[in-house]
């Protein structure tokens, strides 16, 4: 990190981008080898840039396919939202009362990501159980008609 003038987790976060380059080549398999390569590569690259902070992953992970599982499909958008917010609020919270200043990258500004995947992935999924004559032929696409496993939406969070 002292060679090129920055933190450590600034260069780690760096040659994270470079190493997604030859895991990428993971992505040209069959459905299952897919999913797990992209879980295992994921796993391994975000704890090589995050450390210990890929456990608020798992948990935000985890808890929202708990709550696509207990809640109304209809309902689930909203709550699946509000609560990758308000998580990811509280580790951001955390980062700048215990953190402040630091030149240290830490898991909290990614989650922003995590919060999208999560929140888009509750509204495709409540947009499956409708049919509407006014979707467009791209919204028809994007709509998730089946509760994905738990291999795809880690897959995919991953």
């Amino acid at each position: 990190g002292k060679a090129l003038g920055a933190h450590h987790s600034a260069v780690r976060v760096l040659l994270g981008y470079f190493l997604t380059i030859p895991f990428a080549l993971g992505f040209r398999m069959k459905w299952i080898n897919r999913h797990l390569y992209s879980i295992m590569s994921g796993i391994l690259l975000q704890s090589f840039l995050f450390r210990e902070g890929i456990v608020h992953y798992a948990v935000m992970i985890v808890f929202t396919k708990l709550l696509m599982h207990t809640i109304d499909r209809k309902k689930q958008p909203w709550i699946i939202f509000v609560f990758v917010m308000a998580y990811s609020s509280m580790l951001l919270i955390y980062e700048i009362v215990y953190n402040y200043r630091s030149p240290a990258v830490g898991f909290t500004y990614y989650s922003v990501i995590l919060n999208c995947k999560l929140s888009t992935l509750g509204f495709c999924y409540k947009d499956g159980a409708e049919v509407k004559d006014y979707y467009e032929a791209h919204e028809l696409r994007c709509r998730i008609v089946e509760m994905p496993t738990f291999v795809e939406l880690f897959s995919y969070s991953c």
